[in-house]
């Protein structure tokens, strides 16, 4: 491992370097023309550092020739915020006109990462993923929504997958259920299968394909009521995660206690709002 000195120089070289919270501070004093943070991108970071899973992947801290800091200033932040030392590469002696070149090509998405990993349904599994990893730290009313401090970043998503692999039968009974996607977008219906399959299971796969279908007895059975609703929302394109995820536990229920359900909604607001029907 090499020794970094805090200096700068004009000279092209890089170094792998332990980057420690003294080193890190040192520079940001130099971050001077940096575009502006990302505030989830620096989420992302500190939490995969405090949690030990930051991985050295060959990233790099860019310095120019005229001891500004081109780029690497979230991972410095963070370093210095978590208090952890992490390894990286520096690179020093970059023109500040070839700057403009910094970040120019296409990133990786998860979906690029799963599908070279060999996965199947690469369309719909990193959605499911995201939904999932938001589900099990307990987001309810928020599953879904593009927060920064709620969607888990590639790292999170991949490991979960490992972690849980029946997520992949899910997507592939949500991919092979006949008629499902004009009543669900397929990666919230195989994100409900997987919650249901872990309390109910071979129920959840009867309820969710009664959904699909429309087999029914009663306009008041839970199945009918959520299929209508579902295809309502489908129709308006208000078909939400934060919306269809509550609406759907909320028939789950009543399904799984054999009651009627006259009208499918959930009293978010007023003085008097419902609590997440969590599934049982």
């Amino acid at each position: 491992m090499s020794h970094v000195p805090l200096m700068f120089t004009t000279e092209e070289k890089a170094a792998i370097v332990d980057l420690t919270p003294e080193i890190a501070e040192n520079w940001l004093t130099f971050n001077t023309e940096n575009r502006k943070q990302s505030d989830m991108n620096r989420a992302r970071l500190g939490r995969a550092m405090l949690e030990g899973r930051f991985q050295f992947n060959g990233d790099t801290i860019r310095w120019t020739t005229v001891a500004t800091l081109a780029d690497g200033q979230h991972r410095l932040e963070e370093v210095v915020a978590t208090g952890k030392t992490i390894k990286t590469v520096v690179v020093w002696g970059i023109k500040p006109e070839a700057t403009i070149t910094i970040d120019r090509n296409k990133r990786r998405t998860l979906r690029d990462h799963l599908e070279r990993s060999g996965e199947r349904h690469g369309k719909e599994l990193p959605t499911v993923l995201n939904l999932a990893v938001q589900w099990a730290r307990g987001d309810r009313f928020n599953i879904g929504h593009q927060s920064g401090a709620l969607l888990p970043s590639y790292e999170d998503a991949d490991v979960f997958l490992r972690e849980n692999p029946a997520i992949r039968a899910s997507v592939e009974f949500a991919s092979q259920l006949p008629g499902a996607r004009k009543v669900f977008n397929l990666a919230h219906l195989a994100l409900l299968h997987w919650v249901f399959s872990d309390i109910g299971g071979d129920d959840s796969d009867e309820f969710l394909a009664r959904v699909v279908s429309g087999d029914h007895r009663h306009e008041h059975d839970p199945e009918w009521r959520l299929r209508e609703r579902m295809i309502g929302l489908r129709q308006e394109h208000t078909d939400r995660p934060w919306i269809v995820v509550p609406l759907a536990c909320k028939a789950w229920n009543y399904w799984r206690d054999s009651d009627s359900l006259r009208t499918l909604r959930i009293r978010t607001g007023g003085s008097n709002p419902e609590k997440f029907p969590e599934p049982y």
